[in-house]
């Protein structure tokens, strides 16, 4: 039986993905032509472990604290109480505090400085970074 085969992609394509510009970690050839291999077969229990230790080694995109913390802040009080914070999907109470986004989204700041720490560098409901690039 053939085992399933992507057809190869031309070497302009593979050139312009390990560019420099386009490459964050630096690999030695051989690991580039391991990876470029498993484009071509079925992966192997060895191919995801491997996968996974290279995926250990890619920082994570986060928003600085400082930047965070210079987010506007309020204190939720009886005119806002019961509106929705749309990561936790839970309403708003009064003594809590949410935070504004440069784009106006808000949530509860507890629940949005998780998600730029740990997550995303971009507003859950619309994608746009919430840093200039």
């Amino acid at each position: 039986k053939e085992p399933n085969v992507a057809p190869r992609p031309p070497p302009q394509n593979l050139a312009y993905a390990l560019d420099n510009h386009n490459a964050s970690m630096d690999l030695d050839s051989a690991m580039v032509n391991v990876l470029i291999g498993l484009q071509h077969r079925d992966l192997t229990p060895e191919d995801y472990e491997l996968l996974l230790r290279l995926d250990e080694q890619v920082a994570p995109k986060t928003v600085s604290s400082n930047t965070i913390r210079n987010f506007k802040t309020e204190t939720i009080d009886l005119t806002i109480a019961g509106e929705l914070c749309t990561i936790c999907m839970e309403v708003y109470e009064v003594g809590q505090t949410r935070k504004f986004l440069p784009c106006t989204h808000h949530f509860h700041s507890d629940c949005i400085e998780m998600w730029l720490t740990n997550s995303s560098v971009n507003c859950p409901i619309d994608n746009l970074p919430v840093e200039p690039s």
